[in-house]
């Protein structure tokens, strides 16, 4: 990992532990073992750092979820496929993906904007997957918006309160997901684990 990656790391980790605005850029230098001045040769400021962090986490789900969704034609099956996606890549990257969700509030000018802006894409991908589901009769909701949006929290939820020790693994965890989305949609779980598995 070279020292830009590592600074990222290190602030993911500090900003996920005691908050932006309780995590230095000397502590985040001490953490990968470099001068707090040598921070200042990759990233002009702890914004620009924090910014870097989760353009890059709402990018790369964005582009997954894309990847995962767009060859499969059953909207039942693309839904599974975005919940297990959110459910496991938010458990994966877990600092990163709390940031995401908590520390936007800081961020300001254009670099907000931009986030605000590839977060409306991103709900309205499920968006388009429910719609797709309602239009052929597979799921049901009065709506469809509000569905989105429940579906959306529920998934990001997990960073909260997921424990590497706890009685669910994150597959079992995205597995009773899955059911609950499907659930919500007035679909129940479809085929047993083969159909909670598709697109996995």
């Amino acid at each position: 990992m070279n020292t830009r990656d590592s600074i990222l790391r290190a602030a993911a980790e500090l900003f996920y532990e005691k908050g932006f605005d309780g995590a230095s850029q000397r502590e985040i230098a001490g953490r990968v073992g470099i001068d707090a001045g040598s921070i200042y040769n990759h990233f002009p400021s702890k914004q620009d750092i924090l910014a870097t962090i989760l353009i890059s986490v709402g990018d790369d789900l964005r582009t997954e979820l894309i990847e995962r969704t767009s060859c499969l034609e059953n909207p039942v099956d693309k839904l599974i496929a975005a919940c297990r996606l959110h459910v496991l890549a938010s458990i994966d990257r877990r600092e990163e993906s709390a940031c995401y969700h908590t520390e936007m509030r800081v961020l300001q000018g254009d670099k907000r904007e931009l986030l605000l802006a590839n977060r409306g894409k991103h709900q309205g991908i499920v968006e388009s997957i429910i719609r797709e589901g309602v239009g052929s009769g597979v799921f049901e909701t009065e709506d469809i918006e509000l569905a989105t949006i429940a579906i959306l929290t529920m998934w990001n939820s997990v960073i909260s309160w997921y424990k590497p020790d706890g009685r669910l693994s994150p597959e079992e965890i995205a597995d009773r997901y899955c059911d609950m989305a499907l659930a919500i949609l007035g679909h129940p779980r479809r085929g047993g684990n083969n159909a909670i598995k598709a697109g996995s």
